[in-house]
C-alpha cells in the first residue's frame, strides 16, 4: 500500500511539474523576432541536450522553424521556435524537480 501511494505521489508530482509554469524557469515570454527566436531555441536546446535532458520533439521544432523561416512563413516559424524555447525550459524544470524528488521513488 505504501509503495502504491508513493508511486502515485511521484507520478502526480511529475504531471503537475510538466504542466506548471514556474517562475524563473518556464516563463513563457514569447519572442517576436524570428531569427532571434530560432537562435535562442538552438542555444536552449544545446544546453538541455548537453545535460541529457532534452525532449525529443524540441529539435524537430527547431528544424521546422528554420524550414518555415526559409519559406518566408514567419508566423509559423516564430510559433515553432517559441514552442522549442518553451519545451527546453520545461525540460530544465522537469530535471530540477526530478533531482529534488528522486529519493521518494526509492524503496526503503
Amino acid at each position: 500500500m505504501k509503495k502504491a501511494l508513493l508511486y502515485i505521489a511521484v507520478v502526480t508530482t511529475f504531471l503537475f511539474t510538466g504542466c506548471a509554469n514556474m517562475n524563473g524557469y518556464g516563463a513563457s515570454s514569447e519572442m517576436t523576432d524570428v531569427k532571434q527566436a530560432i537562435s535562442t531555441a538552438e542555444i536552449k536546446y544545446a544546453e538541455v541536450h548537453s545535460q541529457g535532458i532534452a525532449w525529443k520533439n524540441t529539435k524537430k521544432r527547431i528544424k521546422k522553424a528554420k524550414e518555415f523561416a526559409a519559406k518566408g512563413e514567419d508566423a509559423k516559424a516564430l510559433a515553432q521556435a517559441n514552442e522549442a524555447i518553451y519545451e527546453a525550459n520545461q525540460a530544465m524544470i522537469q530535471s530540477k524537480e526530478a533531482d529534488k524528488t528522486w529519493r521518494a521513488a526509492v524503496p526503503q
